[in-house]
């Protein structure tokens, strides 16, 4: 909790992933993907209640071991492979007020970002509690690529897909463009309730801006080789998060 706002903080994690086979509890330096975001969501001062969106029982066990509680399965309409993820989140929402536990701000962690810490978190948590004015937020950061010199390739002919002249001129003169990271989201539960269509990101968010170099997401095994990799480099500090 923070100044009587009480958070919740929800990894959603399916059993069934095609690109990495058993993605979510596939062993990353020796211990399950999805025990890097719980480690480091304990670690928080401000997160009330830490719940696993799956419906896999053998992540449920993981999380219970883990002491995390689990006290439903996600509806396996909501498991599919084009299942929305906010329908995971509002499905929770609404399981958590039926019980009577009501929330003020959710905040999403995919486990396949696994290299977020504890200090990232709780920023994120103060800014939104402490901005008013702002709905969301939302961790981005800097592709390697200026804007201008972005291709797109349609019937095997490249073409720029911005329409300046600017491409080739020093990069410093170029547009600085920023990706959407995945290493967390956050919303204001009245506010996500209040959307006629639902989503994690609304127009007022506010764009927390972080390193490239823990920004990797897993989507395939040479991504989950490369961050395997590269938190190897640093296991130390990594295994000292919890």
């Amino acid at each position: 909790m923070l100044n009587e706002k009480k958070i919740l903080a929800i990894i959603p994690a399916r059993g069934g992933s095609k690109g990495v086979p058993g993605k979510n509890i596939k062993n990353l330096l020796g211990k399950p993907l999805i025990t890097w975001t719980i480690d480091v969501l304990k670690l928080s001062k401000y997160i009330d209640r830490i719940f696993v969106s799956t419906d896999s029982k053998e992540i449920r066990n993981i999380a219970v071991n883990n002491e995390i509680e689990v006290p439903f399965l996600r509806n396996e309409l909501l498991a599919k492979d084009n299942s929305l993820v906010i329908d995971a989140v509002i499905e929770a929402i609404d399981y958590f007020s039926s019980i009577g536990e009501m929330y003020d701000i959710v905040l999403l962690f995919e486990p396949t970002s696994p290299m977020r810490n504890v200090e990232l978190v709780d920023e994120a948590i103060t800014i939104l509690k402490e901005n008013t004015e702002i709905d969301s937020i939302a961790t981005f950061s800097e592709i390697e690529l200026p804007l201008e010199r972005i291709w797109l390739i349609e019937n095997n002919s490249p073409r720029l897909m911005s329409q300046s002249n600017n491409a080739f001129k020093p990069r410093q003169q170029l547009s600085v463009a920023y990706k959407l990271n995945g290493l967390l989201y956050g919303i204001r539960v009245n506010v996500l309730k209040s959307m006629a269509k639902p989503q994690i990101i609304t127009d007022n968010v506010f764009p927390l801006i972080t390193k490239r170099d823990i920004s990797t997401d897993i989507d395939d095994m040479s991504d989950f080789e490369y961050i395997e990799f590269l938190m190897s480099k640093n296991e130390n500090n990594f295994n000292n998060r919890g």
